[in-house]
């Protein structure tokens, strides 16, 4: 069976309706929605994962190391990634890497839109979609993957249930000691409410999906001080009971 007609079967696969999780970088959507995206699955849903970047320059970008090579990263990342959505019950499959450069996405912009508006088109059912937030996220590819997602929604004319989550906040940013920002409007805090995902029952298992993303969270290279991923953020992912978004007010 070719991957094509593997891919097509999965899409058609959905029983209760289909969900998409779009992360800016390999590791969000498990920071992110890893607690979620188990539940939706136990609940009878069909989760896709889109990935904006290639995830090439987390070395260089936080830790100012060339090891490893944009080029390796850009291959070990992807199989950390479909072997992160296999813990969480996604097949590969439903697995989709727009490839953009790390750090970058403002220049694959064109790219994210047309790989977003072929999911709209071939994923039946698409009740729920997850993305970084458009304005509360200080990390500009995260901000552009909300922001292109959102005007796809509005051109393609489906109508799901928007959950925006926030990874890269002031704390983090901190944490990390790398920031690349983009200015964003102003937020109109009577339009929105957070929304707290009871994920504790699922904690365990989002977190060893987590640490399939060793690049991250290990000290991968001998020349490496400390992981890419903060200890901030590793414990986070590792105790936090709940997954927080923010959803228009009803």
């Amino acid at each position: 069976m070719n991957d094509q007609k593997e891919k097509s079967e999965a899409f058609d696969q959905a029983d209760k309706g289909s969900i998409i999780v779009f992360a800016p970088h390999p590791d969000d959507e498990v920071i992110a929605c890893g607690g979620t995206i188990l539940k939706r699955r136990a609940e009878g849903y069909v989760v896709h994962i889109c990935f904006a970047t290639d995830g090439s320059q987390s070395h260089k970008a936080v830790l100012g190391l060339d090891v490893p090579s944009a080029q390796d990263l850009i291959r070990i990342r992807k199989v950390e990634a479909l072997c992160a959505a296999a813990k969480l019950g996604v097949e590969s499959a439903l697995v989709t890497f727009v490839g953009a450069r790390d750090t970058r996405l403002i220049d694959g912009l064109n790219q994210l839109e047309r790989t977003i508006s072929s999911l709209f088109s071939a994923i039946p059912d698409i009740c729920e979609i997850f993305i970084p937030h458009e304005r509360r996220e200080l990390n500009a590819d995260h901000i552009l993957t909300g922001r292109t997602v959102l005007e796809q929604i509005v051109k393609s004319g489906i109508n799901p249930v928007i959950y925006k989550y926030v990874v890269w906040n002031a704390e983090i940013e901190a944490s990390f000691g790398y920031a690349n920002r983009q200015a964003v409007p102003e937020i109109d805090e009577t339009q929105e409410v957070c929304i707290a995902e009871d994920i504790g029952e699922y904690l365990e298992q989002k977190y060893e999906a987590f640490l399939e993303h060793k690049t991250q969270t290990t000290l991968f290279v001998p020349e490496q001080q400390r992981t890419v991923v903060p200890p901030l953020l590793l414990e986070q992912v590792r105790s936090n009971k709940f997954e927080e978004f923010w959803v228009v007010r009803q």
